[in-house]
């Protein structure tokens, strides 16, 4: 009985996920795109770029395609645990780079959400460390009632979407069918996680409360 409802939600996931359409995004080089943790000394050394890696890219094809070094490439991935890091790439990624006429000043990626790796040029070559950039947890609280389904509810009271598919189907989807049980005025009361890094929200954490 779940399984109708299980396809809307999933393709209403993915249709509001901007990692499910980025895989479309073109390559960007907005300034204004910057995750506010990574370094930014090198900037004022070359143009920057920020990309986001797309289905099938690897660094070789984003550095041909971006008229990148590619010995500059070789040289970072020779580069202690480097290689690793940027080998897994995956569609949605962004990874910034500085350069100067195709010459790399500055490579920085996300490697998870509390670490970017940061590779910088200098006249003995280059150098590669991982910057730690905690996150803060915060409580929050959501309210709402339910006119016509609970992820139009959740939405409207802020919610995201995998925050409410949480709710649904790991809370009380063995004791509540979304589709049929629920009913014009039925109320919720979630409080939940969210994540906070720099001062700015970076997404959901665990449902503590519901």
């Amino acid at each position: 009985m779940m399984f109708p409802l299980l396809g809307g939600v999933l393709a209403y996931v993915l249709i509001n996920n901007p990692l499910a359409r980025s895989y479309q995004e073109p390559i960007t080089s907005s300034i204004e795109a910057t995750d506010p943790a990574q370094p930014s000394a090198a900037e004022s050394l070359g143009d920057r770029v920020d990309f986001i890696v797309r289905r099938n890219d690897t660094l070789e094809k984003i550095f041909l395609r971006l008229k990148l070094s590619a010995g500059d490439l070789h040289a970072i991935l020779g580069l202690t645990d480097v290689r690793q890091a940027l080998s897994r790439i995956r569609p949605g990624d962004k990874v910034t780079v500085v350069h100067e006429d195709g010459a790399i000043r500055s490579l920085n990626r996300r490697i998870s959400e509390t670490e970017i790796l940061s590779v910088t040029r200098d006249d003995n070559g280059f150098a590669a460390e991982v910057i730690t950039t905690p996150i803060e947890i915060k409580a929050a609280h959501a309210y709402g009632a339910i006119e016509s389904s609970l992820f139009v509810a959740a939405r409207a009271a802020g919610v995201s979407p995998e925050t409410t598919l949480q709710l649904a189907n790991d809370i009380f989807g063995w004791e509540i069918d979304f589709a049929l049980d629920i009913r014009h005025g039925d109320r919720f009361h979630l409080i939940y996680e969210q994540k906070h890094r720099d001062g700015q929200y970076i997404g959901d954490g665990r449902i503590l409360s519901a």
